[in-house]
């Protein structure tokens, strides 16, 4: 009971906040996975959590490794990318598809490369190049391209 403790002890527990939990979540994904890694568990958070709650936990929970259940998440996100920039377009061309399955070996080669030099540095800075200045903006030539074929 609480008059058998100290008064500090008997304060009531600060209820964590929505901050704090965002702020944790935020510590932990810095400090324990590569840039690239980060950036797509973090940059849409309803996206990231649906896909966890229908795609990766009902995997893992049929025994596949955690590996082979992240390689189906990403290649379902792919599929889901390339629907919603084909078919408005009228043409599935498969570039978003596989600008997204490049980000797969992308990772493990940022892997090697900050364990070989020891740093974080390089896996942000392949991150960057390959995803913002080389990723998007080829894909988004490429479908302009082949729109603009079609369109002749």
């Amino acid at each position: 009971t609480c008059e058998s403790r100290r008064a500090s002890q008997c304060r009531p527990q600060r209820v964590p906040t929505s901050h704090d939990i965002r702020r944790s979540t935020l510590t932990h994904a810095r400090h324990a996975h590569p840039p690239s890694v980060r950036y797509w568990r973090l940059w849409n958070q309803p996206v990231h959590k649906w896909m966890l709650r229908h795609v990766y936990f009902p995997i893992t929970g049929l025994g596949v490794h955690k590996f082979m259940a992240g390689i189906v998440v990403f290649f379902v996100s792919a599929v889901l990318h390339e629907v919603l920039v084909g078919v408005p377009l009228h043409m599935v061309r498969g570039w978003a598809f596989w600008g997204l399955m490049a980000q797969i070996p992308l990772i493990w080669l940022t892997e090697m490369l900050k364990r070989y030099f020891k740093s974080d540095r390089i896996g942000n800075a392949i991150f960057w190049i390959s995803f913002c200045f080389l990723g998007q903006p080829v894909a988004e030539i490429l479908y302009y391209h082949d729109f603009r074929k079609l369109s002749t």
